[in-house]
């Protein structure tokens, strides 16, 4: 989560964007897209448990 009224760069959306896409080609259009939905469900505490 960003903080409140954070703008991002295009350095981070370009990383963003890069991670994403290599992170699809693994794991193939559906399961990144389940996996993407089971993430938004996630508390702030819960997906920093994950890192």
């Amino acid at each position: 989560m960003m903080p409140s009224g954070h703008v991002t760069t295009a350095m981070e959306r370009d990383s963003r964007k890069l991670a994403a896409a290599r992170v699809r080609d693994v794991l193939g259009d559906d399961a990144y897209e389940a996996a993407y939905a089971e993430g938004g469900r996630l508390s702030g505490e819960e997906a920093a448990a994950l890192v």
